[in-house]
């Protein structure tokens, strides 16, 4: 069982909730490769892979924030550096996996707080995005253009698990249980 598991990397903030559970619900099954990414001077709690960005990263990056922004109707760039820098941290989680795994919640078709960045900038990519909302304690898939309901989804080998710092027990669930289909289902 720990040894299907430790082939996945997992890609997150290193916030706390959400990114530190996918990190910890999965090293009880064998995971021990993570990147919690963080913009060089602009560390979170559990960030342990610092980037440091020059002129033409912060532009690239920038780009698939404000196509993000678009969609978010929210605001980028602020006038807060460190705000700019968690939403850059977060492209980096999407650059490096092949999917998307959050907890969050579902609003008017929109993943929620700092998380739906992550998410949205994911979409813009066409990846596959499987977020679990906590209000209706139930999985969805983004598929053209709206949020369906499916089963717990199955892992991909590099996948950012993220979400809200406000994690329940119910989110805190989904992650085991997303954990425990990935095992169930490479151990055939």
């Amino acid at each position: 069982m720990e040894q299907i598991i430790s082939k996945f990397m997992l890609h997150s903030g290193g916030a706390l909730g959400s990114d530190i559970a996918w990190q910890r619900i999965g090293e009880e099954y064998g995971l021990d490769r993570f990147h919690h990414y963080h913009i060089k001077g602009f560390g979170t709690p559990f960030g342990n892979d610092a980037i440091d960005l020059d002129t033409e990263m912060i532009k690239t990056i920038d780009a698939d924030l404000i196509k993000a922004n678009k969609t978010l109707k929210r605001s980028f760039p602020t006038r807060n550096a460190y705000v700019n820098n968690l939403l850059r941290r977060n492209w980096f989680q999407v650059k490096n996996s092949m999917a998307v795994y959050a907890i969050s919640t579902i609003t008017d078709n929109l993943v929620d707080g700092g998380t739906g960045w992550a998410v949205q900038i994911a979409i813009d990519k066409r990846m596959p995005v499987f977020v679990f909302c906590q209000k209706r304690k139930k999985w969805f898939k983004y598929a053209l253009s709206v949020w369906e309901e499916t089963e717990t989804p199955v892992l991909t080998e590099h996948f950012a698990g993220i979400g809200t710092r406000e994690l329940n027990a119910d989110g805190e669930k989904a992650i085991r249980n997303v954990y425990l289909k990935t095992i169930d289902t490479y151990d055939k």
